[in-house]
């Protein structure tokens, strides 16, 4: 996943993280994406996943938490006051078709 398309994707995965702005992330979802979370009981498809991150910034920004996000080996590393987690994803053309939020 080096290519520039990927690159640009994690960017923007990245900061919509770092600015609390699910659109960065919305903008690249297929239509058929897939997200799964160790701390998410289902798997969500793209609709309940917007609806979700959407509720999940909000949140975040409510309660005046920060999250630091960077790119670490082909996936955004989050850290929330010491506790981490890695976004991964998976991208076909120029859409992310699955995303993964994991502890490693």
């Amino acid at each position: 996943m080096e290519n520039s398309v990927s690159l640009q994707i994690l960017q923007d995965i990245q900061d919509a993280w770092n600015t609390l702005d699910p659109q960065l992330i919305i903008k690249h979802l297929d239509k058929c994406f897939v997200y799964d979370s160790q701390w998410v009981f289902e798997s969500l498809k793209c609709e309940e996943y917007i609806s979700y991150i959407i509720g999940k910034f909000d949140t975040i920004r409510k309660s005046n938490n920060k999250v630091k996000a960077t790119i670490v080996n082909g996936a955004v590393k989050l850290d929330q006051n010491g506790n981490i987690a890695f976004y991964r994803i998976k991208i076909k053309g120029d859409k992310i078709i699955k995303g993964d939020m994991c502890m490693f």
